[in-house]
């Protein structure tokens, strides 16, 4: 029984620890699109000037 609870444990840890990454990837990916997103504007500013 001890090492079921231990072996929980371990992936209540792993499990929490993957989310936050998992939200930590998505968003810098969100964020590295609006960058994109923005540097492709001011190209287009750049052009229209």
């Amino acid at each position: 029984m001890k090492e079921i609870r231990t072996l929980n444990i371990f992936y209540i840890v792993l499990g929490t620890a993957g989310l936050k990454v998992y939200i930590y990837v998505i968003n810098l990916a969100y964020f590295y699109e609006l960058g994109l997103i923005r540097v492709e504007k001011k190209k287009d500013l750049n052009i229209n000037l």
